[in-house]
Order: C-alpha cells, then structure tokens, then sequence
C-alpha cells in the first residue's frame, strides 16, 4: 500500500516527470481520482508514482512537470489521499504486484 493522507490543497510532484494517467473517475478508488506520472530525473528516474483517492487531476497525460507543479487539487472526501510507488506500467499500486503478497 501506499501511505494515506488527509486534508486539502495543493498536491505536487515529487520531481521532474511526464504525466502518465490522469483521471478524476477511476472506479477502483474512493473519490476517483488517479494520477500517475514518471519521473525524468533523479536517482529514481524511471519510477512511477501514483496519486489516488480524493484528488481532482490538474495536469493532462504527456504533461510535463517539475517539483513547482501543482498536480491534482485534494479535497475534505472522507477517505483522503494515498500515494506511493506505481506498477512500472502506472496502472496501479506497486503494492498490487504479486511479488508484493
């Protein structure tokens, strides 16, 4: 899993990355939202990170962003936000991996 986090405001990437999926309507978490993006840069680059939960995306896939990037808008929706490292492929918590248990 990731780590969970409640709250509201402002959510920025961790670093130089790409835009991987972003979605306000992703029906596998509470509040639908789901970012993912790759970092560019750095001793992670490469990774995915995922945002989920009560987050309103607002970036666009292929977008570009820096540490200074707003990426998605958190809000007071009960269950706050997760984050964590994503499936190499982005398409979810790394957790999810069967290697992960």
């Amino acid at each position: 899993m990731g780590v969970d986090f409640a709250g509201s405001g402002s959510v920025y990437a961790l670093g130089n990355a790409v835009i991987t999926n972003a979605t306000g309507d992703s029906a596998g978490w509470p509040g639908g939202g789901w970012i993912t993006y790759q970092l560019t840069s750095g001793p992670a680059s490469g990774l995915q990170v995922y945002v989920a939960e009560d987050v309103k995306p607002a970036v666009q896939v292929g977008q570009h962003v820096t540490s200074s990037t707003v990426i998605a808008d958190m809000y007071e929706g009960g269950d706050g936000i997760e984050t964590g490292w994503a499936m190499p492929d982005g398409s979810s918590a790394e957790s999810q991996l069967p290697v992960a248990g």
